[in-house]
């Protein structure tokens, strides 16, 4: 069984310069080393308005994990 390793604020912040840069998922997965399905995750719940915001994503993960 793989061990889950959840995302970083650094990877959070990689994330958001590639997607403004122009990269697509796939993309981004291959350089960070994750998997696609996890940047479109990633990217899908945490997108709002102004686009991927790394720092609202990551708040919203600890409240998620808190709410365990």
């Amino acid at each position: 069984m793989r061990k889950y390793n959840q995302i970083t604020i650094h990877e959070r912040y990689q994330i958001q310069a590639s997607l403004k840069a122009g990269f697509m998922e796939p993309q981004i997965a291959n350089e960070l080393e994750r998997s696609k399905s996890t940047i479109y995750r990633v990217t899908k719940r945490n997108n709002g308005q102004r686009g991927y915001r790394p720092n609202q994503a990551d708040e919203t993960v600890l409240a998620r994990r808190l709410s365990l």
